[in-house]
């Protein structure tokens, strides 16, 4: 749209209204050519292209390591979050106890069922925080794994929230997904403390499917990931490490295999896509939506959300069947999810797109 200073880098249509970034963020014009450049070059030279491609991958890690405040050597690159998540928990002995949040994404908490780990669990509410700390004290869990996100009400884990409570459970282990988080704001692994954070980068981060990635917050033998993992994966692509001495990185264990060089880097290229939004005016931008949207739809969210001084880009409105085909047959581009409908505000959005959606809801 003509008052979208990002609108540029996307491919927009006219005739839609997407806001639908929450089930997967457009990938930027930048994504699109270099996947289309990247084939070809495959295409071309084939086995000759092996040095393009490890620059490539390592400039992604350097992109990823900038973006969330981490070391280059710290990040391991995945297809998605799912696969990583679980390669990571095989590692994990089974005497542990986990604390999830009840109603997490399926790809958090399932997979820590399917395993038989002794479990507890935090209520998403309103008081979601104090849920937290209240299960942290009676549970004692060892591992805390959670979104930082919630994706069907976009409830949100702040930051500041996060360091405090990994300062005082120091020795819980807490693995993070930032799916539906990383590309939204500043975040600095360093500073929350989040040991493992993970994420596919389909959504925010703009890069299409296919991609992932986990960052330790130290890899070295002396961390908590580190003593308390023993990943059995490995493969060819471990081979430099099994030559060492030291025991093989957790970035090695995640990553036993060929890496799919055309899906990983374009992560790179939805990263080079936000900076060249520049990021502070794009987080800057996602936030006056989001501030926005969170005051135009009160009368349709839930007082859990109302009620809580800061929010997500995700929205879930009250809303049936009936509303969303009505939404749909206007071209406005969201998903239904829980009880109602989801929306999500990302930085080629307007007030506009808010606008369009208010009308259709009858705002």
């Amino acid at each position: 749209m003509s008052n979208n200073p990002f609108a540029s880098h996307f491919p927009l249509r006219s005739d839609r209204t997407y806001l639908n970034t929450p089930a997967m963020g457009l990938p930027s014009n930048k994504v699109t050519q270099f996947r289309q450049w990247h084939t070809e070059l495959l295409a071309r030279h084939a086995a000759s292209a092996r040095p393009e491609i490890e620059r490539l991958l390592a400039e992604t890690r350097n992109s990823l390591a900038d973006l969330i405040d981490s070391r280059h050597n710290n990040v391991a690159l995945v297809p998605n979050f799912s696969l990583g998540f679980n390669m990571i928990l095989d590692g994990l002995d089974r005497g542990h106890k986990v604390l999830l949040l009840q109603g997490d994404y399926p790809s958090v908490n399932w997979p820590v069922e399917q395993r038989k780990f002794e479990t507890c669990y935090a209520t998403i509410d309103q008081h979601i925080e104090d849920n937290i700390i209240q299960a942290m004290e009676q549970e004692r869990p060892s591992v805390f794994c959670f979104s930082i996100v919630q994706y069907i009400s976009g409830i949100k884990l702040s930051k500041k929230f996060i360091t405090q409570l990994k300062a005082d459970y120091e020795d819980v282990l807490f693995i993070a997904d930032g799916t539906q988080y990383i590309g939204t704001e500043f975040f600095s692994q360093r500073d929350t403390g989040i040991d493992i954070i993970g994420a596919s980068c389909y959504k925010w981060l703009v890069a299409g499917y296919g991609n992932g990635f986990f960052s330790f917050r130290s890899s070295d033998s002396g961390s908590l990931a580190s003593r308390l993992l023993d990943m059995p994966s490995l493969g060819f692509n471990s081979k430099q490490e099994l030559h060492d001495d030291n025991p093989v990185s957790l970035v090695a264990h995640l990553e036993p295999g060929h890496l799919d060089s055309t899906n990983l880097a374009s992560i790179l290229h939805g990263i080079k896509t936000l900076q060249a939004c520049g990021l502070t005016d794009a987080y800057d931008h996602i936030e006056k939506l989001k501030a926005q949207a969170k005051k135009r739809f009160a009368p349709l969210l839930s007082q859990d959300v109302n009620h809580r001084d800061h929010h997500s880009t995700i929205f879930n409105i009250m809303g049936d069947q009936a509303l969303f085909d009505k939404l749909t047959k206007q071209n406005i581009q969201v998903s239904q999810r829980g009880d109602g409908i989801r929306f999500g505000v990302h930085v080629y959005n307007t007030m506009d797109d808010l606008d369009v959606l208010a009308r259709a809801c009858g705002l």
